[in-house]
């Protein structure tokens, strides 16, 4: 039971729980007014020891979502039969109401999102629920047990690509044992038989001298062919991106990296968008350079603390 200008309204916080919950499986994304936003990020499958980890979707918070779309006040009047305007100071009051919680006890549990935690500067650090079954995609999502065996089979295979000159030799090789089967054909006129010899080892000649000259001119090509600069090699091998965020907008992800320029982060940027569009404070070239710094960010600025490690090839 919730009171907004001293009228009680029948409208448990459970049931705020709920709205937000049905938000973000529908958007991947929810903003809660006066708190931050919930954002959805899609976490690749990995083995840890023994164990295959499930892909599944996971929960971040940021609290520097403050901009209201308004659709969870939207969503609360809709269900509860109530006015906009009495559905936002509902939420007002809830959102007031777990701020005085947590400042009391330091430590609460926002539904089935995650647990939210105060330092001693005031921030907040959100624990999320690393299950999160409430998704949608992630109904049924189970992880499984390995052994040596299946472990072994999961290694991935390389296979070596052949280049264009292979390609020419073996079908030069290929032509050459064709021709030499119908020159080596019977026939019955003797004299026929030598013309058709040597009709086809003129064109076995023909043959093997545009194979020759085809693999001439694609060597040519290889070797002419402009290589890239070292800068070009540099940016194309940045494939690991520390990532801080996931927005719902391409404009919003934009706005987001211009806050991070002016905070000192010159090298953040807006990644390509898949559902969201995540923003990376920083790439590198190295798995494990990208790792350190992405838990150095985490321990040393509380408002990173969910920040991740993409790895984009």
């Amino acid at each position: 039971m919730l009171f907004a200008n001293g009228i009680s309204y029948f409208c448990t916080v459970e049931k705020i729980y709920e709205h937000i919950e049905k938000l973000l499986g529908r958007n991947d994304y929810v903003v809660v007014p006066g708190l931050g936003g919930f954002v959805l990020q899609q976490q690749s499958a990995a083995i840890i020891d023994n164990k295959l980890i499930a892909p599944r979707k996971t929960i971040a918070f940021n609290a520097l979502m403050h901009h209201a779309d308004g659709l969870l006040v939207i969503e609360i009047a809709r269900t509860e039969r109530i006015s906009y305007r009495i559905a936002q100071e509902l939420l007002q009051v809830e959102i007031k109401l777990f701020k005085k919680q947590l400042q009391v006890s330091g430590s609460f549990e926002f539904g089935n999102f995650g647990v939210f935690n105060l330092t001693d500067e005031g921030n907040y650090v959100f624990i999320p629920n690393t299950k999160a079954a409430f998704i949608p995609s992630n109904i049924g999502v189970v992880d499984l047990q390995l052994n040596d065996y299946t472990k072994q089979q999961l290694v991935p295979i390389k296979h070596k690509s052949l280049s264009t000159k292979s390609i020419l030799r073996y079908a030069a090789v290929f032509a050459l044992l064709i021709s030499l089967m119908f020159v080596s054909e019977q026939h019955p006129d003797r004299s026929r038989t030598q013309s058709a010899a040597i009709v086809s080892l003129s064109k076995l000649t023909t043959v093997a001298k545009t194979l020759t000259d085809t693999i001439a001119i694609a060597d040519t090509t290889s070797q002419q062919a402009p290589q890239p600069t070292k800068d070009e090699m540099t940016i194309n091998t940045k494939a690991y991106h520390v990532v801080v965020a996931s927005m719902p907008t391409q404009q919003s992800a934009e706005d987001y990296c211009k806050q991070l320029n002016e905070l000192n982060f010159p090298a953040a940027k807006v990644l390509e968008p898949v559902k969201t569009y995540r923003v990376a404070i920083k790439s590198f070239t190295d798995k494990e350079e990208a790792i350190r710094y992405m838990e150095n960010l985490r321990t040393t600025d509380e408002r990173f603390s969910t920040a991740w490690v993409l790895c984009k090839k």
